[in-house]
């Protein structure tokens, strides 16, 4: 529940900068990892606080289960956030429920800020897209959002299922 109000906030903070909602583009089979769109991150924990330089570490929301917690945490390095679930049972294991990228410095996804967006949101099945807006391409669970601005991808979100 938590999680969804953080992505809902960084969804209203891309709406509210492109001054408009998103235009919405079914990416049917869309996943944040795994394809060619996806984001593309270590797959321990101790390698993704590796990234850069961790500037903060935020919780979230905690959950107790049955001998372990899985505990939501807000992973902020300069112009790259990453939400995650990762669990006291295994120290290495995280989900992925969000990135947020501000900076063209991430390498973390082939979404790249500051490149041309026009090309991008064609490839991704955006019709005849402005220069500037918001889009959101959904799949089934997980959604993309890329906005623009003159142009060029500005801000990329990745919201993703943890189920």
């Amino acid at each position: 529940m938590l999680r969804r109000l953080c992505v809902a906030l960084a969804v209203a903070a891309l709406t509210v900068t492109a001054a408009a909602e998103p235009v919405s583009v079914n990416l049917p089979g869309f996943h944040c990892t795994g394809m060619k769109e996806s984001v593309r991150l270590p797959g321990k924990l101790s390698q993704l606080r590796k990234l850069g330089k961790l500037s903060d570490e935020q919780t979230i929301h905690v959950e107790e289960w049955d001998g372990y917690k899985a505990i939501e945490k807000l992973l902020r390095f300069n112009g790259l956030h990453v939400q995650v679930i990762t669990f006291t049972n295994d120290s290495e294991r995280y989900n992925l429920a969000a990135v947020y990228i501000e900076s063209p410095g991430w390498s973390v996804s082939p979404v790249r800020v500051g490149a041309q967006a026009n090309e991008l949101l064609s490839r991704l099945g955006a019709v005849k897209p402005e220069p500037n807006g918001t889009w959101r391409f959904a799949g089934e669970s997980d959604s993309l959002y890329v906005e623009a601005r003159n142009g060029r991808v500005f801000r990329v979100v990745y919201e993703c299922y943890t189920g």
